[in-house]
């Protein structure tokens, strides 16, 4: 059997001829299979010499900057069995995978119809490496959307339209707990979405009439001081006083001291500019009063807060009636809800919200952009607490088929399903940052090591701390890979047919220029390659 053998050297310059136990830390040097040091140019001449022994075989030692291992060397390497250098500069941006259902932002006729007492089940299976350890053989969830029934469909049964389904799909991938952890789904559409309020209609609690409560304010009124005790003029109530507090030119505060009586939710006040030294006068808009009807409207605004859910207003009264009594229903909105799902408002009183249609809109195309998560290297909740520091990102794939709802025990795929699922983008990982370049140091640290019970310890160094002194990556560096790939000299097997591969990576610094064309030269020189 062949096997690969990956060691990893991150040199910072190339010394002078010293011998392998002389390397100080991160010092590379080349030397023959007797281990007499290698004369190598430095700057920008030309390669190597070797004094008398055969310019066809090396050995390349780097120091541990220990005195335990002393240099960490690779096995003797044979210039006819060389059978690859290669460089890969690096590239640190990093792209997720994108795939869509239905539409995908370019081509109309992917997107979906919808007739009625339709279902889709939708299942993402994903592929992320850590995570397979915990969910074999890998994540598997599914949610479904449903269309309205038939005997609830006046009319156009056959030709429903997508918004509504699709907007459903993308909320529901993100309600899920672990699809959540692992792909972002967002509503994309073509045309202009239809506009919806919530209405919560609940028992008249009586009049509506009262003191005043809350209220908003505008003008500019712009004479600095405070206003004590001021009236105003409007409104269907009397009594009511406010102070004003005017500073830098502007009104910084405006406080009920009386609330008075007979005032009614949606009155205009007007504080005359009199009133406030003459610097201009200011309306107020009662939102609130102290009768029955305003008493809940503060309690509802209390509840649902408006940076949550949406600004609440109090409506009308069914009854009709100037609102004197406790008959029939109170009818309270919200006109711009902050939560796109009605079905994650919290009911009231076990009464629950209603969505309204304001606006029909105008959508010709609509489908769910779903994007893959990177996994952090730190703290990441999807990533197993046994290997925190790992750097991932995630692959998946979508399913759909039409329903019923089936347990996930089952694979079921229509690869005639009415939604088309485009994959527009593949991930791509960071190439040479450090972060992913220490890791795979740490995943061959090993293989340097020269004793057997030394490279057997686990690399995990949440129980190997003292692996860490033999650690050279720079997480905050950015680094050049240079891969040396040869078979070894050793057959292995009685009958001799097989032999190891090994690559030895040397990882470079950008910023270490010199070190850079030095290690260049001596790898072209040695291969007779051109990197």
């Amino acid at each position: 059997m062949n096997h690969k053998i990956t060691q990893i050297f991150v040199p910072t310059s190339f010394t002078g001829s010293p011998t392998t136990d002389a390397l100080t830390s991160q010092k590379l040097h080349a030397y023959t299979p007797s281990f007499t040091p290698v004369t190598v140019a430095t700057g920008t001449t030309a390669g190597y010499t070797t004094a008398g022994n055969s310019s066809d075989s090396f050995i390349i030692a780097i120091g541990s900057g220990s005195t335990k291992y002393g240099s960490f060397k690779t096995s003797v390497i044979d210039k006819k069995n060389v059978l690859s250098v290669t460089k890969v500069s690096p590239d640190n941006t990093t792209k997720q995978q994108i795939s869509y259902i239905g539409f995908d932002e370019v081509n109309d006729s992917k997107s979906p119809s919808f007739s009625c007492d339709e279902e889709y089940v939708v299942t993402l299976k994903i592929d992320e490496y850590w995570s397979k350890g915990v969910f074999q053989p890998m994540i598997q969830e599914s949610v479904s959307i449903k269309t309205a029934c038939c005997a609830d469909c006046a009319g156009g049964c056959d030709s429903l339209g997508c918004s509504t389904y699709m907007s459903d799909l993308a909320g529901k991938i993100n309600a899920s707990p672990l699809l959540s952890k692992y792909v972002t789904a967002s509503y994309v559409y073509k045309g202009t979405l239809p506009t919806y309020k919530y209405t919560l209609t609940l028992p008249d609690p009586g009049t509506n009439v009262g003191g005043v409560s809350t209220f908003t304010s505008s003008g500019a009124s712009t004479t600095n001081g405070t206003y004590t005790a001021v009236a105003h003029t409007g409104g269907t109530g009397t009594g009511a006083t406010f102070t004003v507090v005017i500073a830098g030119g502007v009104v910084t505060s405006i406080t009920n001291v009386a609330a008075g009586t007979g005032y009614t939710i949606g009155d205009t006040l007007t504080i005359a500019s009199a009133s406030v030294g003459s610097g201009g006068a200011i309306t107020l808009v009662l939102t609130a009063t102290t009768g029955a009807e305003g008493t809940l409207l503060n309690a509802l605004k209390a509840y649902y807060p408006a940076a949550t859910y949406g600004a609440i207003t109090f409506t009308a009264d069914t009854d009709g009636d100037p609102d004197a009594d406790a008959l029939n229903n109170s009818m309270f909105e919200i006109a711009t809800p902050l939560i796109s799902d009605i079905t994650l408002m919290p009911v009231y009183n076990n009464i629950a919200w209603e969505k309204v249609l304001v606006s029909a809109g105008s959508v010709t195309a609509c489908g769910v952009k779903i994007t893959g998560n990177a996994m952090d290297e730190f703290g990441n909740a999807c990533v197993p607490d046994a290997v925190p520091y790992v750097f991932n990102l995630v692959r998946f794939k979508v399913s759909i088929h039409e329903g019923p709802y089936n347990t996930q025990d089952f694979d079921i795929e229509n690869f005639c399903a009415a939604i088309p699922v485009t994959t527009t983008q593949e991930i791509k990982y960071p190439l040479g940052a450090g972060i992913a370049m220490a890791e795979m140091e740490r995943h061959y640290f090993t293989t340097n090591l020269p004793a057997t019970a030394d490279a057997r310890r686990y690399w995990n160094p949440i129980y190997n701390e003292d692996s860490n002194g033999f650690l050279y990556v720079d997480k905050t560096k950015v680094y050049t890979a240079y891969e040396l790939t040869y078979l070894e000299n050793s057959a292995v097997g009685f009958e001799k047919k097989s032999e190891n591969t090994h690559s030895v990576l040397f990882l470079v610094d950008t910023t270490l220029t010199a070190l850079t064309t030095e290690l260049e030269l001596f790898l072209e020189a040695f291969a007779d390659v051109t990197l």
